[in-house]
């Protein structure tokens, strides 16, 4: 597993939001170049830089201090924010940064979509962005009614190699990962995995009631299963 440290870039600031708010923004740096040589310096194996300023207006706005990360850097960049035209992709795509991630105009350009996966293939990641469990776009200041799951199938059949999901709910909340609707993706996903967990929900009841075992240890072991299973 690789974790990616985030640069979250507002004002040209880096900084952190709250579900998703730009007026509650909470300034760490106002120097993103030497933070992110700060995460290299600790042993960050790949950084992930968002345009907040692009994301809102819908056009590359930090582009200049992004291409400052990546070439001041070793390890691998990616970044999104504002990349809705595949002008702006091909821009990106002949820089330093490594992976590009695109949002709103996958959810609303079927065309562009296709485009930028011809464009820049294993490159190329979307990014689902989900509040209550429904895709948010434009900065996440607009919910659609596109169900992430849905949407999430619908890009695997696109040809997406990478999905960068994340719950709107918890962002910059300190409180946690909800690992239910990772769970639901993985279920919805496989089918095989569906019928296993299905006979071992099944089971595993029945030997609670029957007082054979600890629900702790079940629920455990359904970690491990599930874990064995989508590896």
């Amino acid at each position: 597993m690789i974790l990616y440290p985030a640069i979250d870039i507002q004002g040209g600031e880096c900084v952190r939001l709250r579900r998703g708010a730009f007026a509650a923004a909470t300034v760490f740096s106002s120097d993103p170049v030497e933070r992110a040589r700060m995460w290299e310096q600790e042993g960050a194996r790949a950084l992930h830089v968002v345009d907040l300023d692009g994301a809102r207006e819908g056009r590359l706005i930090n582009l200049a201090i992004i291409e400052a990360i990546a070439g001041a850097i070793d390890i691998p960049v990616q970044c999104g924010g504002g990349i809705r035209t595949l002008a702006d992709l091909e821009l990106l795509a002949a820089g330093p940064v490594s992976r590009f991630v695109i949002g709103t105009g996958a959810v609303n350009d079927e065309e562009f979509l296709i485009e930028a996966v011809k464009l820049a293939g294993e490159r190329l990641i979307v990014s689902v962005d989900a509040e209550g469990g429904m895709v948010v776009t434009h900065g996440w200041q607009e919910r659609s009614q596109v169900s992430a799951i849905r949407f999430a199938r619908y890009l695997q059949q696109k040809g997406i190699a990478h999905i960068m999901y994340t719950d709107i709910d918890r962002d910059g909340m300190m409180m946690g990962m909800n690992l239910t609707p990772y769970f639901l993706s993985i279920l919805s996903f496989n089918t095989l995995i569906q019928t296993v967990i299905a006979v071992f929900w099944s089971l595993a009841m029945k030997l609670v009631l029957l007082d054979k075992v600890n629900y702790f240890i079940i629920f455990g072991l359904y970690w491990f299963l599930l874990m064995f299973l989508q590896a």
